[in-house]
């Protein structure tokens, strides 16, 4: 009982802390749309240029915080963690194709 209790709780912890990197994401595109002003404020014939430039930093910017939040969203409802007898058991996984797919990542990273 206490285990699935904790368990929950680093849950919690570990999603929370895993959307910490929307605060990043948040400041880079801030960075990024900044110096598009203060380019184009310097030279303004550039403006479409810088403006695609500017776009591609905001996506590229903007695709840590989904991978952040998309972890988050695993953490909290795909993993499950139960306890059996005191000890504690590794991820189980909601379905078969979840399961299998961590497992081939997993044997390709393990080079």
């Amino acid at each position: 009982m206490i285990y699935s209790v904790m368990l929950e709780g680093a849950k919690s912890i570990g999603a929370g802390a895993a959307t910490i990197a929307s605060a990043g994401a948040a400041i880079g595109i801030g960075n990024v749309f900044s110096s598009l002003i203060h380019s184009v404020a310097r030279n303004p014939s550039l403006a479409k240029q810088l403006f695609g430039y500017a776009i591609l930093g905001f996506a590229l910017t903007e695709a840590i915080a989904l991978f952040a939040l998309m972890m988050a969203f695993l953490i909290s409802f795909v993993f499950r963690f139960f306890s059996k007898k005191g000890k504690l058991a590794g991820p189980q996984f909601k379905s078969n194709r979840l399961k299998r797919f961590v497992r081939f990542l997993l044997g390709r990273l393990s080079l």
